[in-house]
């Protein structure tokens, strides 16, 4: 196993699918959320880690990549082990900048993704659309 090879079996957990409260627990008490996907769409788990102040680590292939890195949410890497080694060293060697990425993270994420906030949007694109006026840049 990989885990055994790598020496690191003995402080890792291979927890599989969770939800629900169990899923909350480990979302808060993780010290950095880690997504290296190939293909993202979007990344509700990104959104889920940066509410409770867990910053994350991504890779340019997750949908909110762009954000994380223009918002400095937490860390983009490029789908490589050089890359996101290279991340993960920056994480742990900035502690303090670390925490506040995550008090930051929690602010974007209540401003800028809570329902109400999405529905609002969503209402402004339809009025748009129904008026026959251009979208407002902010929604673009």
């Amino acid at each position: 196993e990989m885990l055994a090879t790598a020496n690191i079996a003995d402080r890792t957990q291979m927890v599989g699918f969770v939800d629900g409260l169990q899923k909350d627990l480990l979302l808060q008490g993780a010290d950095l959320f880690a997504l290296t996907s190939t293909s993202e769409s979007f990344g509700m788990a990104v959104l889920e880690a940066l509410v409770v102040e867990t910053p994350v680590l991504v890779t340019a292939s997750v949908g909110l990549a762009t954000v994380v890195c223009d918002r400095d949410l937490g860390y983009v890497a490029a789908l490589d082990i050089d890359d996101i080694t290279r991340s993960l060293t920056e994480f742990f060697a900035d502690p303090v900048r670390a925490q506040a990425i995550g008090v930051r993270a929690r602010q974007f994420t209540i401003t800028h993704y809570t329902w109400d906030k999405i529905a609002t949007d969503l209402v402004r694109v339809y009025r748009s659309i129904i008026d026959r006026q251009p979208l407002p840049p902010e929604l673009e």
